[in-house]
């Protein structure tokens, strides 16, 4: 994990002439017709000493919800494959047609992630195994939000890691070697075949709640329809791989330097190391179930095209934490004495901005048995054996969160 802060990188680029060199995404003059909804903003959510940021904060996937039955669902994943995107065709542009990075060396306001639902769902219909029980849908949209964002973070660690090199010997080279790479390709092919590792990485290792049987292998046979260095990511998938591949590419970033300026080409240095990688194994040695790059500070944007699919919206939300919880005076009647702890505890895994874990340790999922115009219930659990859940209502207005009903599975109808 980095404790330099990105923003203070950038403002040091800025003294190298060359290092910053403004340019529109191509897909930036498409983006103006859609809501851009901000996800994850790292200088918003610092830890408490101010300086680095938590793995833990930026477990995105897991805070997908989906507002839609699951016929509905499966019919819009499936649809998505076949569905025209203005984001551009996978088998063309590979994964980078499903979600994109944009650099601070390009745009220094507003780089970082950015996905669109519509790519989402494209990938979701993707990596669906033959055999797939469609109560699992929501678990797969997630599965596949994990594999993009794990993609478009080593986009990023290379961001970084070139940054760090043109810091070290006060010359550009991001620029320079991106041109040289890409060259008769129009992508770095051993970028992306990094990248396309790391999807793949996090959809094997993928924690309990997401994992999907099939799900890898269809996600491999997909990068494999992918232009080359995409369809090369299953040779970047290992742990010892991985590092050795990345490796490579931050080396070719700098043997982009003028030779007087940087010996870089000579010497045995682990350029790996110059990528704010998280944890890549676990305390036994074996691959780790994280993402491998720490994007903890890296910007998230969901573009919202979901009316691309014919989906309704609002009804894909991202809920990290849910900060206050009022009490209706209906509430408080049925709370019984002997929860308040319980409750109280409920109240603060929901509010806790930075482990979205909390989010599922309670249960959170829509309920719409009683739905009312302009508010929408959701059901938490009271606690973790007690067997008692509460009804939230969400207004849409102003997006109040009120505790209006409580008691046993059977009083609440579940």
């Amino acid at each position: 994990m980095s404790i330099v802060k990105v923003s203070s990188i950038i403002a040091a680029l800025q003294g190298i002439p060359g290092a910053i060199v403004a340019s529109q995404n191509s897909k930036s003059n498409k983006l103006g017709q859609f809501e851009i909804e901000n996800l994850w903003l790292p200088d918003q959510n610092p830890s408490d000493d101010g300086s680095a940021f938590k793995q833990e904060a930026v477990d995105l996937a897991s805070s997908i919800f989906i507002d839609l039955d699951d016929e509905r669902l499966s019919k819009a994943i499936n649809a998505s494959r076949n569905t025209p995107s203005p984001w551009g065709n996978p088998s063309e542009e590979g994964t980078d047609a499903l979600a994109w990075y944009v650099s601070f060396h390009r745009d220094p306001m507003n780089w970082g992630i950015y996905l669109p639902i519509s790519g989402l769902f494209k990938f979701a219909g993707h990596i669906v195994p033959n055999n797939f029980n469609p109560v699992d849908f929501q678990s797969l949209v997630r599965l596949a939000a994990r594999g993009l964002l794990a993609h478009e973070r080593v986009h990023y660690a290379a961001d970084f890691a070139s940054a760090q090199l043109e810091l070290m010997f006060d010359a550009p080279c991001y620029i320079d070697s991106r041109k040289a790479l890409s060259l008769g390709f129009g992508h770095v092919p051993v970028e992306e075949q990094l990248a396309n590792g790391a999807c793949l990485r996090a959809i094997r290792h993928a924690p309990r709640e997401m994992k999907i049987r099939g799900a890898y292998h269809e996600a491999l046979a997909f990068t494999l329809t992918q232009p080359v260095g995409y369809r090369d990511g299953i040779h970047a998938e290992g742990t010892n791989s991985f590092l050795h591949i990345g490796n490579e590419l931050i080396e070719k970033f700098g043997q982009q330097f003028p030779k007087q300026k940087s010996p870089t080409a000579n010497l045995p240095i682990d350029y790996s190391r110059l990528m704010p990688l998280g944890p890549l194994t676990d305390f036994r040695g074996r691959a780790s179930q994280m993402a491998s790059v720490d994007g903890a500070q890296c910007p998230v944007y969901l573009v919202h095209d979901e009316s691309i699919l014919g989906i309704p919206p609002g009804a894909i939300r991202f809920i990290s934490s849910i900060p206050l919880v009022q009490e209706s005076k209906r509430f408080k009647k049925e709370l019984l004495r002997e929860l308040l702890p319980e409750w109280g505890k409920t109240k603060d895994r929901l509010a806790d901005p930075e482990v979205p874990k909390h989010i599922k340790s309670v249960d959170l999922k829509r309920w719409p048995k009683e739905d009312k115009p302009g508010v929408k219930v959701w059901s938490v659990r009271v606690g973790l054996n007690t067997g008692y859940r509460a009804h939230l209502d969400n207004y849409d207005n102003d997006d109040r969160w009120v505790a209006d009903r409580v008691g046993d599975k059977t009083k609440m109808g579940h």
